[in-house]
């Protein structure tokens, strides 16, 4: 989460979703900045905020930087979480089976082709 602190001290939190950071790197490249991280990470900020509806109309990106003091990447939600983000994680894939299996082997086929030649 994303924690942006204002010059006139109140704060926002969000989370940028890969849309926001599509429209960051589109925003970089079309204004000389595709080599700064720091520019891309603070649009893809302002463009979840005003997505979400917590920038004034009109803002510009510009004008909405000017009045931000800092941008926390690794804050801590304030809220209590959410039951999705307190449930167990998903481990991945898992493998179907423990151990391998031989397959027997018919004319250099497996089994379950007994009419192969």
């Amino acid at each position: 989460m994303f924690r942006i602190t204002y010059t006139d001290g109140h704060t926002d939190d969000c989370e940028p979703t890969l849309f926001d950071s599509i429209q960051a790197e589109k925003y970089c490249m079309a204004n000389g900045y595709q080599d700064s991280p720091i520019a891309s990470g603070a649009y893809a900020t302002y463009a979840t905020l005003r997505r979400n509806g917590k920038t004034e109309a009109g803002q510009t990106f510009e004008t909405w930087a000017q009045h931000v003091e800092s941008i926390n990447v690794n804050a801590e939600a304030d809220t209590p979480a959410s039951p999705a983000s307190t449930a167990t994680p998903d481990p991945g894939p898992q493998p179907m089976s423990p151990e391998p299996v031989a397959v027997p082997l018919q004319s250099g086929l497996p089994a379950a082709y007994p009419n192969a030649v």
